[in-house]
């Protein structure tokens, strides 16, 4: 099967193949499971890197909806 690129509007016709990646952040472990046809399958991609540095924890009572 020929490799589509991330945009495209065919994702249904990619094979599954499943993996996941661990990642370290301000003392926190997360483990991402992912599969083809995704922007950025093993690992974190600098646009979203540099996102996660620039976040301020604020601290929060009560439920809240980020969307």
């Amino acid at each position: 099967m020929k490799t589509l690129h991330y945009y495209s509007p065919n994702q249904d016709q990619l094979d599954s193949n499943p993996s996941s990646f661990e990642f370290d952040f301000r003392n926190e472990h997360f483990i991402f499971h992912t599969d083809d046809g995704v922007f950025s399958k093993k690992y974190i991609d600098y646009g979203s890197y540099a996102l996660l540095k620039a976040f301020i924890p604020t601290p929060l009572e009560g439920p809240y909806l980020d969307m």
